[in-house]
């Protein structure tokens, strides 16, 4: 069946269909991105990125985080309501 060789990296991870099974074959995969901007508008940066089962990894090219502000120190105190 075609259809159970068909696999791609969807919004959520990766998709996979099989005979038989109604959830994801290959668990759950996350990347967290940092928003950058620059003289092109905004990049995605990832700089983590996550997949079942407990394996985290940072992507082959470290990328430096930019905190709001546009500083690398991050933040020390919390947000509050007023």
């Amino acid at each position: 069946n075609q259809l159970d060789k068909t696999n791609f990296l969807g919004v959520s991870g990766p998709i996979q269909f099989g005979e038989n099974q109604t959830d994801r074959i290959s668990g759950s995969y996350y990347s967290i991105k940092n928003v950058q901007s620059s003289v092109y508008g905004l990049n995605y940066v990832s700089v983590l990125e996550y997949a079942d089962p407990d394996n985290f990894r940072v992507p082959l090219q470290e990328n430096t985080i930019v905190w709001p502000g546009n500083t690398l120190t991050p933040p020390t105190g919390r947000a509050s309501l007023k």
